[in-house]
Parts: C-alpha cells; structure tokens; sequence
C-alpha cells in the first residue's frame, strides 16, 4: 500500500495513476472513467469536488499526460465499476490507506492547532523564522548559481578577440615576425595568466564573474621575462 494514498491540501487522496497500476489498467482508461462520471455530474458532493485535473511526466517517454487526484469519496465511486476478486481487495488496500492517512492527518492537526494567542503568536513566529530562513536559503542558491555560471559564446568570443589582439600588438611593437613559434609562446604566456587568474583549466570554464577582470587582465598583460628572454634569443638566432 506504500504511496498508494498521499496528502494534497490537507487531505487524503490518491490519482489516476496509482489507481491504473493498483487494479492492472491503463492511466487513459481511468481518466476516461473519471471524466464520464464529472460529465454526468455525479462527481460532487454538495460543493465538494471529489476529482482535480492535474498532470504527469512519463518516466520514460518523457511525454507530459492527464491525471486526475480524487478523494477517498471519489475513490469509492470510481471504484465502483471495478469487480473481480482482485479488485475487491485491492478496493479494501485503498480504503483501508485512506483511513489510517485521515487518521494521521486529524491527529496532526489536533496537535498542531494553537489555541491560546500565546501559541499562535509563537507560531506565527516560527513560521516568519522559517520563512526567512528558506528565502536566505534560496537567496544563497541563487547566488551559488551565478558564481558558477560559464562565461556565454559571446563573452567567450570577445577575450579570444582581445588575447589575439594584444599578442599581434606585442609582436608589432618589439618588431618580432608573426612567425608560429613567437605567437604560440605568446598565447602560452598569456592563457597561462587567465588560468592563474580565474583558477580553471580552459577559458571555456570561466565564470560569467570573472569576464571583467579577465578582460582586465588580457588588457593588462605583459609577457613573463623568461617568455620574453625567448622571444629575443629567437630573434638573435634568426
């Protein structure tokens, strides 16, 4: 009988779905049986609604399906139509897991309910305390996720731009060839930089909150002497 009965709005009930693999049938079938009894208008008690349309994921086709929550009333009705021997135990398992959930759920109310305006002031506290706590726990959630957002292709784009940019105006600027051996040690020297600054492997791991100061830096940077060095002994064997 596990999960076969559930609380929804401090009420017991079960859906369409536990009920369809409880009696051996198909989630359609019994949703076509719940919708026939709320088109005959025998779904209702006074202003009670016995069913609630509601929806699923299948597991495995991941297909989004119809479903219908109904209480232990429109558990019974529905169930009406369902014979066999099986059928009238199972009938039995689900009447017997409304019972003890509505017993769970009075018992908890009647312990919970504040009586005195002592109690429900404390109540009323615990509950803003707890408020309070579950939006600093969101806040910090949110703020984890920023922190650990990668930069997007755009930004991606715009510091390879930058790094080619200031590797080319070194190169101009000391008069070294744009030969393959000089841009490589000078984009070496350079990613080496963005990866000490940001503290990841590749620039496709940045943080979206490292964009500026790695942007800073690439503006910033200079080569390291012993790039430098080989830079020029290049330039003098050549």
């Amino acid at each position: 009988m596990k999960n076969i009965v559930e609380v929804k709005n401090n009420q017991a009930v079960t859906d369409s779905v536990q009920v369809a693999k409880k009696f051996g049938k198909e989630n359609s079938k019994v949703v076509r049986d719940i919708e026939k009894l709320l088109s005959e208008g025998s779904a209702k008690i006074g202003d009670t609604q016995m069913f609630l349309k509601s929806s699923y994921v299948h597991p495995q086709n991941k297909q989004t399906y119809k479903k219908y929550y109904m209480t232990k009333d429109g558990f019974t009705l529905l169930a009406f139509g369902f014979t066999g021997k099986k059928a009238k135990e199972f009938k039995l398992d689900y009447i017997q897991a409304f019972n003890k959930m509505e017993s769970y759920i009075k018992k908890h109310n009647e312990t919970q309910l504040p009586n005195s305006p002592e109690e429900k002031l404390l109540l009323t506290m615990e509950v803003t305390n707890r408020t309070v706590k579950r939006v600093e726990s969101i806040e910090k959630d949110v703020n984890e996720l920023k922190n650990n957002v990668v930069i997007d292709s755009g930004s991606y784009a715009a510091i390879g731009r930058l790094v080619s940019r200031r590797v080319y105006e070194f190169l101009d600027e000391r008069r070294y060839q744009h030969n393959r051996e000089n841009v490589s040690a000078l984009f070496s020297d350079i990613n080496h930089g963005i990866k000490q600054v940001t503290g990841v492997r590749t620039r496709s791991q940045i943080k979206s909150k490292d964009f500026e100061k790695v942007m800073q830096y690439i503006d910033a940077w200079e080569p390291a002497t012993a790039t430098k060095m080989e830079l020029i002994n290049k330039k003098v064997e050549a």
